[in-house]
């Protein structure tokens, strides 16, 4: 049955047909390549299934990668490679680099049919919704679910049409998205120099603030917190682990305290939230409520006239406190432990240098904060336009 879209472009009143994969192309897979033959270094990345299209696991020598790709399958320029396991769905495109691609869990669709564009069908799959998979607690997405997978085709202008709109977006989405690095990049070099006194502020007459001091974190701060039983308060935001969004400084929801079973710890406003559970993620907050969160992050408080609460969140995110909490036990979940950090000499400015140093790193926060919202809008808006302009 023929099919028409909420919303397309002007000049095309045609309707969609329907297909299958299997009727445009066949699925084609990578083989896998024995671990001992992939080194650290090399010439050519070598990508497994959780890692294509990001940072390579490892690499290959070109001579076997010129092997492979005489020997097996492999993509070309312009291919749509999928995950068929593990985050089963995410697509890449192969934009016709060398680098090579492990084992039957990365597939791709060899599109043997002209009436279908590679570019609308890496569109198209990204509104796919992989269900019903077979298997038990691993799911998989085997050849037969991607071939039988329908698909709704416009005339080729049409796809053209499409996939060159969001090609546009995703240029814009992916320039937000630099945009962000770059004031990331900005923000952490600015963090050393100031912790460096390389970069020193003045005081309102323009002039010299005094010498900085230093003291062990023990003596100025403090992760004592009153425990809790969540159950006892209603309608008190919890804060987990999972919603504190790593390296960023800012979190994505709480919970509601009577959702909760386990014992929590309290929190002020003004707080200093650090996630010890796997410290490398760098999970910190600093509080703008009162609420509660999991004992798995501590509540840091300072205990000294001489450091402020917002100076402190700014200690930790220093590559000195960084470097001490992922000093930590346990190899599987590692947690960072208070012997690691409590002896860990910091820099004490003044507290009117704190006041100007903690001002000025909120702004540049905010102001990523801000860019970031501009990419999640990004990001809403080209969802609901693929949920719109593909039936």
């Amino acid at each position: 049955m023929a099919c028409v879209p909420k919303l397309r472009f002007k000049g095309f009143e045609d309707e969609w047909d329907n297909a299958t994969l299997g009727d445009l192309g066949t699925v084609l897979m990578c083989r896998r390549i024995f671990e001992h033959q992939t080194s650290s270094t090399g010439e050519v990345p070598f990508y497994k299934i959780g890692t294509f299209g990001r940072t390579p696991d490892a690499f290959i020598s070109r001579k076997l990668f010129s092997e492979y790709k005489e020997k097996y399958p492999y993509p070309k320029k312009g291919d749509i490679l999928i995950s068929a396991a593990g985050t089963i769905g995410r697509i890449v495109e192969y934009k016709g680099e060398d680098a090579y691609y492990q084992d039957s869990n990365i597939v791709w669709l060899n599109v043997t049919s002209d009436r279908l564009l590679n570019k609308y069908l890496y569109y198209y799959y990204q509104t796919i919704v992989w269900s019903k998979l077979e298997g038990g607690t691993v799911k998989r997405l085997y050849n037969k679910d991607l071939l039988d997978t329908k698909i709704h085709l416009p005339s080729i202008e049409e796809q053209q049409k499409i996939a060159s709109f969001f090609s546009l977006l995703d240029q814009k989405i992916e320039k937000q998205q630099e945009k962000i690095e770059q004031l990331e990049l900005f923000k952490k070099g600015m963090l050393q120099k100031i912790f460096s006194q390389e970069i020193r502020f003045k005081d309102e007459n323009g002039q010299d603030f005094p010498e900085w001091d230093s003291e062990l974190f023990e003596q100025v701060a403090t992760n004592n917190s009153n425990k809790i039983i969540p159950q006892s308060k209603t309608n008190v935001p919890c804060i987990e682990l999972e919603n504190i969004v790593g390296n960023r400084g800012r979190i994505n929801g709480f919970y509601l305290s009577q959702e909760q079973q386990s014992t929590k710890n309290e929190f002020a406003k003004g707080s200093v939230l650090f996630g010890k559970l796997r410290p490398y993620l760098k999970k910190y907050w600093y509080a703008t409520f009162d609420g509660i969160c999991s004992s798995e992050i501590w509540v840091l408080t300072s205990k000294s006239p001489r450091i402020t609460n917002e100076f402190l969140y700014f200690i930790i995110q220093s590559d000195t406190f960084q470097q001490a909490a992922n000093i930590s036990s346990g190899s599987k979940m590692p947690r960072t432990e208070w012997d690691s950090i409590r002896s860990l000499e910091i820099p004490l400015p003044s507290i009117e240098e704190q006041k100007k140093i903690a001002s000025f790193l909120f702004t540049l926060e905010e102001k990523i904060s801000k860019e970031e919202s501009k990419f999640e809008s990004l990001i809403q808006l080209k969802n609901g336009l693929l949920q719109q302009m593909f039936v």
